[in-house]
């Protein structure tokens, strides 16, 4: 999870806006008025170049979920009537979850089965650069993704979103005002990271689940059809045949601790979510 710190918030630029653009007054907000036959793309007003910086972008509805959130310089930042994606120095991520730069997807299709870190209504994406270190990072909900470029050339950059679908609307947020709605204990998380995430997956010749990102869990697809093979094969009372576990990797032992989970796709209804724990016991452990 991001450590937010405090920076101005962001807004679109005016400059060069299309007539097909709907902003705000305080140009916070970008919407289209129309449908468009190709991407056009919108900038924020500031610009980084020898620091770090932080957005935060709110999905307000995310259409064909084609919109790319990111960032943008050198030629990336003269395509008003194009994808800023399509140039070498344009950084963005899709609503479908695919990261895209220089007209390539730069993370592989199979990260994203079942939508693990594609964006919805109410998602914020957090953007984080840092010119000194030259990286770029980003988080979704608070969450870190396994995405970070290295080496970024240290230029200026600029909040760029690209859009052509009049369903898609977004929202420059505060970061920190963002990252406390999904985490209420603010500690240095970039250095000490305390959010838990998933670590066994799946048990023995039975690979019904499968890890996706680091913090998700679903239900492999390949494995549907051994499921209903698994199905017929046992009595209908013999539920454990299909049922799978995944654990979290941090033992709470003192303390107060909280996890949020975030359920998506279909049958929610089958899914239990619990703590596990043990004691110890002149040296065993036992179950509790």
């Amino acid at each position: 999870m991001f450590t937010s710190f405090p920076n101005i918030v962001d807004r679109f630029s005016s400059d060069r806006c299309p007539t097909s653009v709907s902003l705000t007054d305080d140009r916070h907000t970008l919407s289209l008025r129309q449908p468009l036959d190709a991407y056009i793309t919108m900038y924020g007003e500031t610009s980084i170049s020898n620091t770090r910086f932080e957005w935060a972008i709110r999905v307000n509805s995310c259409g064909d979920q084609q919109g790319i959130i990111g960032v943008a310089t050198g030629s990336a930042l003269a395509c008003s009537n194009a994808k800023f994606t399509d140039e070498p120095n344009g950084y963005g991520f899709a609503l479908n979850g695919l990261f895209r730069s220089n007209g390539q997807i730069l993370n592989s299709k199979d990260l994203n089965e079942h939508g693990a870190i594609s964006l919805h209504e109410g998602d914020v994406l957090f953007i984080r650069i840092d010119i000194n270190q030259r990286t770029l990072s980003f988080a979704k909900n608070g969450i870190l993704l396994d995405i970070t470029l290295r080496d970024i050339p240290p230029t200026n950059y600029r909040l760029a979103v690209a859009s052509y679908d009049e369903r898609e609307s977004f929202t420059i947020v505060s970061s920190v005002e963002s990252l406390s709605k999904f985490a209420r204990y603010q500690h240095n998380l970039c250095e000490l990271p305390l959010q838990d995430r998933f670590k066994h997956v799946g048990r023995a010749q039975q690979p019904h689940l499968k890890l996706l990102v680091h913090n998700s869990v679903v239900v492999h697809a390949a494995n549907a059809a051994s499921l209903m093979a698994v199905a017929a094969a046992h009595n209908d009372d013999d539920d454990d045949a299909l049922i799978d576990t995944a654990y979290g990797s941090r033992w709470i032992t003192r303390g107060v601790y909280e996890w949020i989970l975030q359920i998506q796709g279909n049958n929610a209804e089958y899914v239990h979510i619990g703590v596990y724990g043990h004691r110890q016991s002149q040296g065993d452990e036992a179950d509790t």
